[in-house]
């Protein structure tokens, strides 16, 4: 699943690293689009009004979508089996939100805040309660003071109730505690800042731990970067160095599929890419779907859960 500007589409050890693999005065941030392979099946299932930002994304259990809208301070349910009126508004929270996560079943969390503003950044949890009428409640957790755009969002451990939140502007990447409410600083590293120093241009962006290998892969949208980050299987801590695994790929918000094959929105390109690893650490980058299939400013990515959904490419 896609979101895409105004749309959504569906598809058939120290805070510190001891090293980098790429030096700040390398990263061009340009783009390269890759081979053109765009996939069939992609359709439109939903639309939002001209110059709203449809942000983020999470896949239920029961293949509806929780869709973040941050323009409009808004949290949607989608349901992409129906064609009409498949969108359905389930909270209006106090400011933006971005990124969005399930921790437990019909339970997330999600960022909140002002972009550029200190001290308006919080997580917020978000419950769905089951019934004939279903209904959601929200709650705001914990303030991260220190934060100015709370991006992209990931479990770190179901076990410990912990997320990763990351800042697009300061580079940072923040370990919330869910039991405990604590807010600490996880890891930081300039090559995560943006390379312009425009607002408009975030850093760090898409946030995601494979549950295949283990590692934390994220995305530096300015510097057109991936990288990845060995996590300490014991205590949850980084380990080793960040790694750049992919360069000049311009993307935002991703998923990884079981083969280890990165699917990433590229948000300005307006189109989604799949990179597959091949060789020595090497990946093919192929385009999957353009503008001419609706993307237009694709912010973020996610498999459906259901068994319907259970494809490779789907």
């Amino acid at each position: 699943m896609l979101s895409s500007g105004i749309t959504l589409s569906t598809l058939g050890t120290a805070l510190h690293s001891t090293g980098d693999t790429v030096e700040l005065s390398e990263t061009s941030g340009e783009h390269e689009r890759g081979v053109l392979h765009r996939l069939p099946g992609m359709t439109l299932i939903a639309e939002w009004p001209q110059g709203s930002f449809v942000e983020n994304l999470a896949a239920k259990h029961d293949g509806h979508l929780l869709v973040t809208v941050h323009s409009s301070n808004e949290i949607y349910e989608v349901n992409p089996n129906l064609s009409k009126a498949n969108r359905t508004l389930i909270a209006t929270l106090p400011a933006g939100p971005t990124g969005i996560t399930e921790l437990s079943f019909n339970h997330f969390y999600v960022n909140v805040g002002t972009i550029g503003q200190h001290n308006s950044w919080s997580i917020y949890s978000l419950t769905i309660h089951r019934g004939l009428t279903p209904t959601t409640s929200f709650k705001e957790i914990v303030n991260v003071d220190s934060a100015q755009c709370l991006n992209g969002l990931c479990v770190l451990s179901y076990e410990h109730g912990t997320l990763l939140s990351v800042d697009s502007m300061l580079g940072h990447i923040f370990k919330i505690n869910t039991h405990t409410k604590k807010v600490e600083l996880w890891y930081k590293n300039d090559l995560l800042k943006n390379r312009s120093h425009d607002i408009l241009m975030p850093g760090i962006n898409g946030i995601r731990r494979c549950s295949v290998d283990g590692y934390l892969y994220l995305t530096n949208t300015d510097r057109a970067l991936i990288f990845r980050l060995a996590v300490d299987p014991f205590d949850y801590r980084p380990r080793g160095q960040l790694e750049t695994i992919v360069r000049n790929i311009v993307c935002d918000d991703f998923t990884i599929d079981c083969m280890g094959t990165i699917y990433a929105t590229t948000h300005v390109h307006n189109s989604l890419m799949r990179l597959t690893p091949i060789k020595d650490g090497e990946y093919l980058k192929e385009e999957i779907g353009t503008l001419a299939d609706g993307l237009a400013g694709a912010t973020s990515c996610v498999f459906g859960r259901t068994y319907q959904d259970r494809t490779r490419d789907g």
